[in-house]
């Protein structure tokens, strides 16, 4: 047996229900409990559920120009930031006015949903770019900015930007013989991590010849109240070896 949701002032899908606004701005909520009719109430906790992409407009930021490393706000007019919102909920019995009262209040809400379009990741080697992203993620190898194929025999140079007004926890590590490799990040500012990722605990030279593969998994502290995304990855390769 399944639920069917309420629409307001919309077009119902075809297992939808729409209600409308009373003349005085009121919600008037459908009293209905026949799974056979009009529909059938089950509460799952929330009282309203706020479809925040209707409040304003939400353009993406354009990362064209940006390479791992630098800094994102240099790029599409600047980062993208937090719009407050107050939400207030009144409840009141069916055309009796003098019955209204407060029923919740959420007085400072954020909300972001921005998405960022044109990130090239890597694209020295396998480079790719998807339109829609969640946030700015990128990470590549300095020393293969040259050349994607080459193979490295004196240093690494891992690069990397992580940028969101609600940024999480970023890192970067490093798979390989005798891994995982751990990695110091520069520190977080305005929303951002970016710049150059150093060895944390091992040297380039003391790794073995084979092939490794870095990987950036960043955050971002959002929610939809009922569930919060999934971190974004981002990935590059590459071989080392000993020139004799």
């Amino acid at each position: 047996m399944k639920t069917r949701p309420y629409t307001v002032n919309g077009t119902a899908g075809p297992l939808e229900l729409v209600t409308t606004f009373t003349g005085d701005g009121w919600i008037k909520v459908p009293q209905d409990n026949d799974v056979f009719g009009g529909g059938n109430f089950v509460p799952n906790g929330n009282m309203i559920n706020l479809m925040t992409t209707t409040l304003d407009a939400w353009t993406a930021k354009d990362m064209t120009g940006l390479g791992a490393g630098q800094n994102a706000a240099l790029v599409g007019g600047g980062l993208a930031s937090d719009r407050l919102y107050g939400v207030r909920m009144w409840v009141r019995e069916a055309g009796n006015p003098a019955s209204a009262i407060l029923a919740g209040e959420c007085a400072r809400a954020a909300v972001d949903n921005t998405l960022y379009d044109n990130e090239l990741h890597h694209p020295d080697w396998a480079g790719w770019s998807t339109p829609g992203q969640l946030a700015v993620y990128l990470v590549d190898i300095q020393e293969l900015q040259a050349g994607g194929c080459v193979e490295l025999s004196d240093s690494l140079t891992v690069l990397l930007t992580a940028a969101h007004p609600n940024l999480g926890a970023v890192s970067v590590t490093m798979t390989g013989p005798g891994g995982p490799y751990p990695f110091t990040l520069p520190a977080a500012a305005g929303g951002q991590r970016s710049g150059t990722a150093t060895p944390n605990g091992w040297t380039f030279a003391s790794l073995p010849d084979c092939a490794y593969i870095v990987t950036l998994e960043v955050a971002v502290l959002l929610t939809t109240g009922d569930a919060t995304p999934s971190d974004v990855f981002d990935q590059i390769a590459f071989c080392k070896k000993l020139i004799p």
